[in-house]
């Protein structure tokens, strides 16, 4: 992804948050998923971010699609956020993640 400023990537989260939560088409979810995870790597630490890691990990537990359920992982894994870091370490020691 292109660089972009800061006030465009506060205006792409909710739309991407919203089709990641409601979306039929697993794909979409999916790159909702992989997008939001790009998007929380630049962003500051407030509550646009807290609001995307909290639907990325949202995503993870309840997504019936496994495919939408590895990008949250992954996005998760490369945003790096230590309590999204500690919930996928809890929750594969807990044999309820891959």
């Amino acid at each position: 992804m292109s660089a972009i400023d800061y006030e465009a990537m506060i205006s792409a989260i909710p739309p991407l948050i919203g089709a990641l939560r409601q979306d039929a088409i697993a794909v979409v979810r999916s790159n909702c998923a992989w997008s939001l995870g790009q998007l929380c790597q630049d962003l500051p630490s407030n509550v646009v971010y807290a609001t995307a890691i909290d639907a990325l990990i949202e995503t993870l537990v309840e997504d019936e699609d496994m495919s939408v359920r590895e990008d949250a992982k992954a996005s998760l894994l490369r945003v790096g956020d230590p309590s999204a870091v500690q919930m996928i370490e809890v929750l594969q020691q807990d044999g309820l993640l891959w």
